[in-house]
């Protein structure tokens, strides 16, 4: 545009020269040819057509002028305009990349949670796949030592048939002798009072509303907890007075399911089946839209670990489920009837205890992944006057207990779940 513009004027230039020596040519010319009087009439002849042809050239020159003073406004315009774009665009990358860098933080840190939790679900599944080779194997090689068995007592059972139908001919009552032994603090004393054990289980009701609103506590303290293979354990002893003690137990588990799934299971499985063994009665019913259980529980340490011991422990329970949005919560009530220890019942000693299960996601974003946490607090009121031999017993007995029947109710759910997935 501006090389138009000097070419338009270059020309306005030549043709006001031409015009001009022209000029000069035709008035020597005529001063040769013609006389004075003639020369003067061709002078004014020249001087007015010099008058009329010099306003067209300036004319024309002040347009060409005035049309570069237009294109260079607006070229320096466009500049200016330019120039205020490129900011504008230097502040959006900016803003951009800021923007930008602070997702990448984000998403980083998104990343390393997530990935942590699926080295950890990815651990929780090998264990599994390892704990049912394992029961797996057992009960291959329990099969085939019953299997020898068999074989070898077929003879055997062949010729004790004959005995004992000849036994069973005489005796008068067949039935009797196989009669299933019943320890006695499995029974339910035919003596109690109805009142009093209704006022213990209302009591006991009531505090579950209060035992529901430690949960998050709970929560909270188990966030501090470190998973190793999907699991935590600990206990821990605390001195409330000079006549009481508490012992804290807390259980942590992960499994890849979600957490409705596996707190269902857990109150099928769990709850209504492995704990239902340790009911002496027990009755479901449901209170403000609430699944409730009451139930009556003995516990006694036959087993080989803890055989010298001889713990054996009466309760009454009560326990209801809570359903929320984002969580299961199972809240526990327990209060003691009775505690041996050998041979010996430990008078003016009652056990209080509380117990929660709380099913959960471990993230907002981790649907198929759920985290059981469970927890329980036993205050211990007592004397102190008991040898403390027996209470050391008394307090161990309390946490592994509990430890034990946790893992087993989990193992429970996680066998009925991976049987259901398969079906």
């Amino acid at each position: 545009m501006e090389d138009d513009a000097e070419t338009a004027t270059l020309e306005a230039v030549t043709a006001f020269i031409d015009d001009y020596y022209a000029s000069e040519t035709v008035t020597s010319s005529s001063n040769t040819s013609v006389t004075s009087g003639d020369a003067t009439t061709v002078s004014n002849s020249k001087s007015t057509a010099s008058k009329k042809r010099k306003p067209a050239s300036l004319e024309r020159s002040l347009s060409h002028n005035r049309g570069r003073e237009l294109q260079k406004r607006e070229l320096l315009s466009l500049r200016q305009e330019e120039k205020a774009l490129r900011a504008r665009v230097a502040d959006l990358e900016k803003a951009r990349a800021v923007r930008l860098a602070r997702q990448r933080v984000e998403l980083t840190r998104e990343d390393g949670r997530s990935l942590a939790l699926r080295n950890e679900v990815m651990a929780i599944w090998k264990e599994m796949a390892t704990r049912q080779y394992r029961r797996r194997k057992r009960s291959e090689d329990e099969t085939a030592r019953l299997i020898n068995r068999v074989i070898e007592q077929r003879e055997v059972i062949k010729s004790l048939q004959r005995i004992l139908e000849r036994q069973l001919a005489e005796s008068n009552d067949p039935i009797a002798s196989s009669r299933l032994y019943m320890p006695y603090w499995h029974a339910v004393s035919s003596g109690g009072d109805p009142r009093r054990m209704m006022r213990i289980f209302a009591e006991l009701t009531a505090d579950l509303k209060h035992v529901r609103s430690l949960s998050d506590t709970w929560v909270q303290a188990s966030s501090q907890s470190s998973l190793v293979a999907g699991r935590f354990a600990n206990s821990r002893i605390a001195t409330l007075s000079s006549t009481s003690l508490t012992v804290e137990c807390i259980n942590i588990h992960l499994l890849p399911y979600n957490f409705k799934k596996v707190g269902q299971s857990y109150w099928i499985r769990g709850i209504n089946s492995y704990c239902h063994e340790y009911n002496y009665f027990c009755e479901n019913t449901e209170i403000e839209g609430h699944e409730t259980v009451f139930c009556g529980q003995a516990f006694h340490d036959d087993g080989p670990n803890n055989s010298s011991a001889n713990i054996r422990l009466r309760s009454l329970m009560s326990g209801q489920k809570f359903e929320e949005e984002a969580r299961t919560v199972f809240a526990h009530s327990a209060r003691s009837e009775s505690i041996h220890v050998g041979d010996q019942e430990i008078l003016d000693t009652r056990l209080k205890e509380q117990y929660w299960n709380i099913f959960q996601s471990p993230e907002p974003s981790a649907h198929n992944t759920c985290l059981v946490i469970c927890c329980a607090r036993v205050v211990l009121e007592s004397d102190m006057s008991k040898p403390p031999i027996t209470m050391v017993d008394l307090i161990k007995h309390l946490g592994t207990r509990f430890h034990d029947h946790i893992n087993c109710a989990v193992e429970l759910v996680e066998d009925w779940l991976l049987e259901n997935m398969v079906d």
